[in-house]
């Protein structure tokens, strides 16, 4: 029994140092392993161009290609151990064939032809006869006399009987009654008769609208009074922001100069210049004939080139024109770039005290 528990744990101690190894193996690969990236350019009349960046001798690789033309689009092949899992080309192409085959009408399905069957014409169908329309009925005019139950009749028009004593009411009624009523008397009309209370009304509605009025001015004297201690607290925000960001600079500016921290600082330039080393291509190849119309142009270019020699070195070949507008050339570079150089810098970095100390200095500001 013993035994069989002893291989048990044999077993698993092997599968979790072979885990290890794996993770530690995958670790080493990442860090070490450089990714290498080729790039060439070229520039006579229209771009050209195309890079290639790959890892782990080609089973990660990514193509980018520019080729020359009017209609020039850029495609994008990436492979993984040889095989191929994406392409802007041909996703575009199987998308637009899939949009074709959409926009394609479908055919009406009906009975299929056999080989040498003639198409028997189909019989006419007899349309139904027309149906005869009714004349439209002419309109009644006033003149002729309304048709009765019996031919050659007509109705006499019936006038209404009112009772004896009662008038008429039309147009010359109405007429009367307006001028009857013109003429009455200013007297006969009710006439208010201004007393002491109606007196004692008007003062009373004079005197609420002179309060409403100067209530009126105090409610404008408040939202003045608090728009100015608004305005007043705004200012002593921005003066204490502008004295915090007063304060934090001349923070910064002390520990900047401080002597104690220039040791930190050398470290720190260190490290970049360290990192832009690494990054340096390891092999530069180019030549670039440029000229502008104006020669004092040309002579600011050739100034401005020339303070990045010590990147190009010898490597690029510059041939200004001092006579004639001209901009052609082709570039060929070569990279390779190791994720551990990063890594150890890091560390480095974030194990220096000088370093730290500076940081925690920042960081109380």
């Amino acid at each position: 029994m013993l035994h069989i528990l002893l291989l048990i744990l044999k077993i698993i101690g092997i599968l979790i140092a072979v885990i290890i190894g794996l993770v530690l193996l995958g670790v080493c690969l990442v860090l070490f392993v450089p990714v290498r990236c080729r790039v060439r350019g070229s520039y006579y009349g229209s771009p050209q161009g195309s890079a290639k960046i790959s890892w782990l001798l080609h089973a990660v690789s990514v193509k980018i290609f520019y080729p020359d033309g009017e209609k020039a689009s850029v495609r994008i092949i990436v492979r993984i151990l040889g095989k191929r899992i994406y392409d802007n080309f041909r996703n575009e192409n199987s998308a637009s064939e899939h949009t074709k085959d959409k926009k394609k009408p479908k055919e009406k399905s009906g009975p299929r032809k056999e080989a040498g069957q003639i198409d028997e014409p189909k019989p006419a169908v007899p349309k139904p006869p027309a149906l005869p329309q009714k004349p439209a009925p002419e309109p009644e005019s006033s003149a002729q006399p309304a048709s009765g139950p019996e031919s050659g009749q007509t109705q006499e028009p019936k006038t209404a009987v009112r009772p004896q004593g009662e008038q008429v009411s039309g147009p010359d009624n109405i007429s009367s009654r307006t001028q009857e009523q013109d003429h009455t008397p200013e007297a006969a009309l009710p006439q208010k008769a201004d007393g002491p209370g109606e007196g004692k009304g008007r003062l009373s509605r004079w005197i609420e609208k002179i309060k409403k009025k100067l209530k009126a001015l105090v409610d404008i004297k408040e939202r003045i009074k608090k728009k100015l201690k608004a305005l007043a607290e705004k200012k002593e925000r921005f003066l204490k922001k502008l004295q915090n960001i007063k304060d934090k600079k001349d923070g910064v500016m002390a520990i900047l100069f401080d002597p104690k921290n220039r040791p930190a600082f050398l470290k720190l330039k260190r490290e970049l210049f360290r990192i832009l080393r690494h990054l340096k291509p390891l092999r530069l190849e180019g030549k670039l004939y440029f000229g502008f119309e104006d020669p004092a142009a040309t002579g600011y270019a050739l100034g401005a080139l020339s303070l990045l020699y010590p990147v190009y070195e010898d490597h690029v070949a510059l041939h200004p024109d001092f006579e004639a507008k001209k901009l052609k050339g082709e570039l060929y570079i070569y990279e390779r770039i190791r994720l551990s150089v990063f890594v150890a810098a890091a560390l480095r970095i974030i194990l220096d005290k000088d370093i730290r100390r500076i940081v925690r200095s920042f960081k109380h500001l």
